[in-house]
């Protein structure tokens, strides 16, 4: 099938998260495996057809999960990073690739520490792990200023997360 431009542009905005179609432009991505329907289970889970099958069966399944929209797959995926070899495709797939670095530390550091007392201490948190960083770029050492800067970006993102409560 051919990737056409609504049809790109629809993968792209599939890689934000689920989405509600409103054309058939998402039909035939589907069709084609770069998309499919996003289910989630009673809990608000995500799971997929096969998983949901295989727990519930065929007749009881539709007792236990709804859509949530359409995501995008695997193959989606794939697509788009063959379309995109440019050099704005490969910053992106950078910029992926250092936002599961940044998830993985945020899963490493959240059960260690409380929340935040106060916006103050968010604050401080944050600009300490920018003074470490900063150290690491003077002393001209790439490998431990990316390993600060992922802290940067996992303890902003915190911040962000914890300003909501």
């Amino acid at each position: 099938m051919k990737l056409t431009a609504k049809r790109l542009a629809w993968l792209k905005r599939l890689l934000l998260g689920p989405a509600h179609r409103t054309s058939n432009v998402g039909y035939y991505c589907m069709q084609a495996g770069w998309s499919e329907w996003n289910w989630l289970d009673r809990h608000g889970q995500p799971i997929s057809m096969d998983e949901a099958k295989e727990r519930w069966g065929s007749p009881d399944l539709w007792s236990h999960i709804t859509s949530d929209g359409e995501r995008i797959t695997q193959l989606g995926r794939e697509v788009l990073m063959a379309e995109e070899q440019t050099i704005d495709g490969q910053r992106w797939l950078k910029v992926d690739l250092a936002l599961d670095d940044v998830r993985q530390e945020l899963r490493r550091v959240l059960p260690r520490w409380p929340l935040f007392h106060s916006h103050h201490e968010g604050y401080a948190v944050l600009l300490e792990e920018v003074d470490e960083a900063w150290d690491e770029i003077k002393a001209n050492n790439h490998a431990k200023a990316r390993e600060e800067m992922i802290q940067v970006a996992a303890m902003a993102i915190r911040f962000i997360a914890e300003l909501e409560g």
